[in-house]
């Protein structure tokens, strides 16, 4: 194990397990004495001479809450740290299996980060690498606790149905209606590749199965020890759920809190010119010349397309919905904050489509309705947010890109951009910070419109206590 703690949580299950398990108990025994080898568990600060063939290499570190991951790596992060993983990946004289809760990305590396953790991400990239090891992102079809459940259905004579959505949504088995085969009586969520893909424990636990219940999935969950421990005892309680009664199955026309059925959306529509949702006429300035201030970063719309295209824009069925849904969730996740109205364009772009008409803002509208309901997003005046998120970016355009327009930033956004101009300038009179706070937003010139909005923005770093005005001065304060 990467520490005592770790060593001791480890052991804490092993001894768990060895407790239900005489075969076990007696297998994983460190006080053997028939052999010269017993099981052991240590930590990198313990083991020293100890060899076994097979050395199974746990590394204990996670992500908080918030699915970031802590740069603080016990005794790797101390002066010699490498030289304890050194020890550590030498033990196995045939095969070393690591298990890790990180990815080698997970693992951000500065001039200031100590060689131990370094080499530990080195470690963890090589070791995955070597192995072909499944990553997220990975496939749902290569998860065998998932094949395994389908396949025992299917002998039981249902009809079932793989990965039905898209993204971290994916329903991993949907059992079909056997009197309307588009129809399914169960959506069967397993703790699989999909499942441990979901980005955060938040993702897991709430957004997951809240967006797929808001779309009218009826859920259940299958758990692998479940399975292993009794696998027929698995697809009884599956059955006895299908047989339990409900309203309606799901169907491609019913089921979501708030259906598109009524709306017809099917084919294309003619655009009404007194009922688009497009981008404001946007400001004709060029974007900064010159590169932005250290702490400003490059605004990136999501450009990813539509799976499916337009007929999954106008589907009705519950799969085009959630996948709808999806799509925006990943629009918002990568604009955040993002004004409402710029759904609607980055489905019509998604797409394709020249215009976005009523139509289009009938189906964003829905989308967002469905996000909400499952609490996976937050509205905040006409922005919106991934729920949870504490994410304050400040972007600016690329050279040669057309700025958004000043409404579609939110002053939050725009203040953080003001504070890097004011922080870098030093001391700046109050219309040169709007003046360069415009510019750096790619405003050369600014107007009436621009100017009270950025003032707007300032405004707030002041009562926030985030900025000194003093004698015609503004400093910053952080």
């Amino acid at each position: 194990t990467m520490s005592g703690a770790q060593e001791e949580c480890v052991r804490a299950a092993i001894e768990e397990q060895k407790r239900h398990d005489p075969f076990l108990a007696e297998a994983l025994n460190e006080d053997a004495t028939d052999t010269t080898e017993p099981f052991f568990i240590k930590s990198i600060e313990d083991v020293q001479g100890d060899e076994r063939d097979v050395i199974f290499l746990s590394v204990g570190y996670g992500k908080w809450p918030d699915g970031k991951a802590r740069m603080l790596f016990g005794p790797l992060s101390r002066t010699g740290g490498e030289r304890r993983l050194n020890v550590a990946v030498t033990r196995a004289k045939e095969r070393l299996t690591v298990v890790s809760s990180l990815a080698p990305t997970d693992i951000t590396v500065t001039e200031e980060t100590k060689r131990g953790v370094r080499l530990l991400r080195q470690f963890l990239a090589r070791a995955q690498t070597a192995t072909g090891a499944t990553r997220a992102g990975g496939d749902v079809g290569a998860d065998g606790f998932v094949d395994a459940v389908a396949d025992a259905l299917t002998r039981r004579g249902h009809g079932v149905r793989r990965a039905v959505g898209t993204s971290d949504y994916r329903i991993d088995l949907a059992v079909e209606d056997p009197a309307n085969p588009d129809a399914f009586l169960l959506g069967i969520e397993c703790d699989s590749e999909n499942y441990r893909n979901a980005r955060t424990a938040r993702a897991r636990e709430r957004l997951r199965s809240e967006v797929l219940a808001g779309l009218g999935w009826r859920l259940h969950r299958v758990w692998s020890a479940d399975w292993l421990r009794d696998p027929e005892k698995v697809i009884a309680t599956i059955e006895a759920v299908m047989r339990e009664p409900v309203p309606v199955a799901v169907t491609p026309s019913a089921g979501s809190a708030s259906s598109l059925a009524d709306d017809a959306l099917t084919g294309d529509e003619p655009t009404d010119p007194k009922m688009t949702t497009d981008e404001p006429d946007t400001f004709t300035f060029s974007a900064p010349k010159k590169q932005p201030l250290p702490g400003l970063s490059y605004f990136a719309p999501y450009t990813t397309p539509l799976t499916g295209g337009e007929s999954t824009l106008y589907g009705n069925t519950h799969g085009d919905s959630l996948t709808r849904a999806e799509y925006v969730l990943e629009v918002i996740r990568q604009e955040e904050p993002i004004h409402v109205d710029t759904i609607a364009v980055r489905l019509r772009q998604g797409t394709g489509l020249n215009r976005a008409g009523a139509q289009i803002k009938r189906v964003a509208d829905h989308a967002l309705t469905v996000l909400e309901q499952a609490r996976a997003i937050e509205r905040q005046g006409d922005f919106l947010h991934i729920a949870g998120s504490d994410t304050l970016p400040a972007r600016v355009p690329k050279s040669g890109d057309t700025p958004r327009p000043i409404e579609y930033i939110a002053v939050e956004e725009i203040a953080e951009v003001a504070l890097v101009v004011i922080r870098q300038a030093g001391g700046v009179r109050n219309d040169e910070a709007v003046s360069e706070t415009a510019r750096q937003l790619g405003f050369d010139r600014t107007g009436n419109t621009v100017k009270n909005r950025v003032q707007e923005a300032i405004s707030r770093l002041e009562y926030a206590n985030r900025i000194h005005i003093r004698g015609g001065q503004i400093r910053s304060l952080e």
